[in-house]
């Protein structure tokens, strides 16, 4: 092992900084802030050559502490690569990293995001953690990157929450809730502690615990606090192999916190285990369901019929999910498994907690999108969505729509208005689209495109076209389709009906279809709005 000697971390130039290649072998360096591990980090190092971009360690919470750099290679070079700096350094090569960013869609400034982890309004702030690599814009060694916001739409960055607890461990996603008693006795009733349950690859689910809002996290000392055991002797994966990403939530009907895991056996088998806790410390498993493949979330929701009685929702990273009854101790579905959501949607989570009055069930999810190489992020988040229930209790369905809080940062351009058989430049790199569209009496098939996603629509059979998936309508057969399209550089998110359906599409736009809106001459618009993200 090579060891760089020890580098003080200064107030004036807290920020290391790291030059990136795409084209470079990985390396992986371990770094010790004196005697304590921070960081496993693999990472393409430019040596010898010009950076694709510089990637970034925020270490403030370690002014006049000793950073140390391990690695298994022979790097006489490091030190001289390394950049201390009071802002982190924002050269890349490419010159077209801010023009391909997202204009309303979350991202990280560097490196890899994937899961949204640790959703929770918290003293007047939405927090957003989630699956990062601070190292490199591909998936691996996974940290919990950090963003605060007021609105859900207005983001600040904040340095890495979660590091990994030692090399070749990394965390995995989780959850966090509030332990507003205090039960697990980690803060006081003055200063109760944020709990964030997560997976650590080289342990089990574990626990840390914050008493700063959230910024700050400290390892629970008896971690693991919950091991997926195998079942067979000879099943020797690590514990992120056999389970992983716990749910943590407050049942109050059975007053006992609940942890939802996903668990899967040697030979594949998915499986959604449901544990339980009176101390959050200590948690024994009372059930277990079949069939959904990672990312559980597990909530309560009541009918938009003024049902008194809530039912609860149980689904996996893609959106397949049951509608049920939940008791505190296993789910019973009443629906077979349905999906209302299509695409690049994946791992969603929703919000633990929001404002005092606020009911609502909003979420994010991963919208997955590789962005080109050399950029210096990778990967971006849906738009903030509330979730609902329609339909009665013997029939009920899941419905996604978009959050009120984005309406008021679109500018309606009045003078676009496209009709059938036009493709309209908007001039807008990112907008929404609100039309209905009506079946037409010479034809039974129709389509339009946002910049590269086609939706096609076959009137007699009911059935929408989306990336060559068929998708069945919740609507009678012949209705208007009522469709709420938003675009920004790098997606279409298509919600249909008053969100019974929600299509999702991430690619980076090209130039030329950016902002194009056409429609088949076969279209009957009944009513076609455009607005242009203006915020």
């Amino acid at each position: 092992m090579h060891t760089l000697s020890p580098m003080t971390i200064s107030e004036q130039q807290p920020i290391l900084n790291l030059p990136v290649t795409v084209e470079a072998e990985e390396r992986d360096l371990f770094l010790f802030t004196g005697s304590r591990f921070l960081s496993h980090c693999k990472i393409r190092l430019a040596a010898g050559c010009q950076p694709d971009y510089w990637v970034f360690l925020d270490l403030r919470s370690k002014i006049g502490q000793q950073l140390l750099i391990r690695s298994d290679h022979d790097l006489p070079e490091l030190r001289n690569l390394l950049r201390w700096t009071r802002e982190p350094v924002t050269e890349t090569k490419r010159e077209d990293e801010e023009r391909l960013r997202p204009r309303y869609h979350f991202t990280t400034r560097r490196g890899w995001l994937n899961d949204p982890n640790g959703l929770i309004w918290h003293d007047g702030q939405y927090h957003l953690y989630y699956q990062h690599n601070p190292f490199g814009t591909h998936w691996g060694a996974m940290h919990w990157g950090h963003a605060t916001s007021p609105d859900l739409i207005h983001w600040q960055h904040h340095p890495i929450a979660m590091y990994p607890h030692a090399a070749h461990d990394f965390c995995f996603s989780g959850s966090i809730i509030l332990d507003a008693s205090n039960r697990t006795g980690l803060g006081s009733r003055n200063q109760p502690p944020l709990l964030a349950f997560f997976t650590s690859t080289g342990r089990g689910e574990c626990m840390r615990y914050s008493l700063d809002h959230g910024f700050t996290w400290h390892e629970y000392g008896a971690n693991p606090v919950w091991v997926h055991s195998p079942a067979d002797p000879d099943d020797h994966r690590p514990p992120a192999g056999r389970g992983r990403d716990p749910r943590v939530f407050y049942h109050s009907e059975s007053a006992a916190w609940i942890m939802v895991t996903y668990e899967e056996a040697a030979n594949g088998e998915h499986t959604i285990v449901f544990c339980r806790s009176e101390d959050l410390l200590h948690w024994r498993q009372t059930s277990a369901i079949a069939g959904f493949y990672e990312c559980p979330e597990c909530f309560p929701l009541f009918l938009e019929n003024g049902d008194s009685v809530p039912l609860w929702v149980l689904w996996g990273a893609d959106g397949s999910h049951y509608i049920g009854d939940f008791d505190g101790h296993r789910f019973d579905p009443r629906t077979p498994v349905q999906r209302c959501v299509y695409g690049d949607w994946y791992a969603a989570q929703t919000y633990t907690t929001l404002a005092p009055g606020d009911g609502r069930r909003v979420a994010f999810a991963w919208l997955r999108t590789n962005f080109p190489s050399g950029v210096p992020f990778n990967q971006q988040m849906t738009i903030p969505v509330c979730v609902g229930l329609r339909g009665d209790r013997q029939h009920p369905r899941l419905i996604v729509n978009p959050v009120e809080e984005l309406e008021k940062h679109f500018c309606a351009v009045e003078e676009l208005c496209p009709q059938s058989g036009d493709s309209l430049r908007t001039g807008c790199d990112a907008g929404r689209w609100r039309l209905r569209l009506c079946p037409g009496e010479s034809s039974s098939f129709t389509y339009l495109e946002v910049g590269q996603t086609r939706l096609a629509i076959e009137w007699d059979t009911n059935t929408l076209i989306f990336r060559n998936e068929r998708i069945e309508r919740l609507t009678h057969v012949q209705a208007p389709l009522k469709l709420d399209i938003f675009w920004d550089r790098a997606s279409v998110e298509i919600f249909v009906d008053h969100g019974d359906l929600l299509l999702v599409d991430g690619g980076v736009i090209a130039p030329a279809k950016l902002g194009v809106l056409s429609l088949a001459p076969e279209a009957v618009v009944a009513a076609s709005h455009i607005a242009e993200w203006c915020s």
